[in-house]
């Protein structure tokens, strides 16, 4: 009897490794100086800045603003995030969270405790940092606490992914961290810039914004992505 024996003949072809969580993909210029915030609408990228005091809807391709309005704060907007159809925002002067229209009206607002971090929006609560002190609040939509933990380190403005948060931070060490729900550090990252400030998530892509003189808008792999094997190569047969 004949035995068919496959022979792999060359080296895989067109397959590349998946990325590594935090691979720089692609960066732009960020609309203003010193961006301190970004989210994520589904669609497109919003960023604020410092310098004007605007907060910009950009084309994540490449970084052109589509639209933008004035926080009228006198500075950037402490976080950013999308939910239920609006932009979420922070004032640290006082504590407050404000949700707006896309042309920057605000519809409402509540207190919170400090804001001088950021904000994100896991599909059901908001998140609420502060570096002072070291927090994460998780809260409703209309301000309710529903649960908090103590970072050891500085947190910025937050994103989540679907399943994790994602933060950056200059203290103790210029870091992007990856954490559970309760505060867990699973990993992190230097980040490509000093200063990651701003964060925010599409599913599949980190977005990171950098301060203190980058000022730059980067897209971040999160570690699962990659192309699959489109070929295993020439193989041949050989009966023995």
């Amino acid at each position: 009897m004949r035995t068919a024996v496959l022979i792999i003949a060359s080296s895989l072809a067109a397959a590349t490794a998946w990325g590594a969580f935090g691979d720089i993909l692609a960066s732009f210029p960020g609309p203003g100086t010193t961006p301190l915030a970004l989210a994520w609408d589904g669609q497109y990228l919003w960023c604020t800045t410092q310098t004007p005091d605007y907060t910009f809807r950009i084309n994540p391709n490449n970084g052109s603003v589509i639209s933008s309005y004035t926080t009228g704060f006198g500075y950037a907007a402490r976080g950013l995030t999308w939910a239920n159809s609006s932009i979420y925002d922070g004032n640290d002067t006082p504590n407050y969270v404000n949700r707006r229209n896309t042309s920057g009206s605000i519809m409402s607002s509540f207190a919170v405790t400090a804001l001088y971090g950021g904000l994100t929006y896991d599909a059901t609560n908001l998140w609420v940092t502060s570096t002072s002190p070291h927090m994460f609040w998780r809260v409703t939509t209309t301000g309710s606490l529903v649960s908090s933990f103590t970072a050891a380190f500085y947190p910025f403005d937050p994103g989540w992914d679907g399943t994790y948060l994602y933060c950056g931070t200059y203290s103790p060490a210029h870091r992007i961290y990856r954490l559970t729900t309760t505060g867990s550090v699973v990993t992190s990252v230097a980040p490509p810039a000093n200063f990651p400030w701003g964060c925010c998530s599409d599913g599949k892509y980190l977005w990171i914004s950098t301060t203190s003189g980058t000022n730059r808008v980067w897209k971040l792999d999160l570690g699962n992505t990659g192309v699959a094997p489109a070929s295993l190569g020439r193989v041949k047969a050989v009966f023995r």
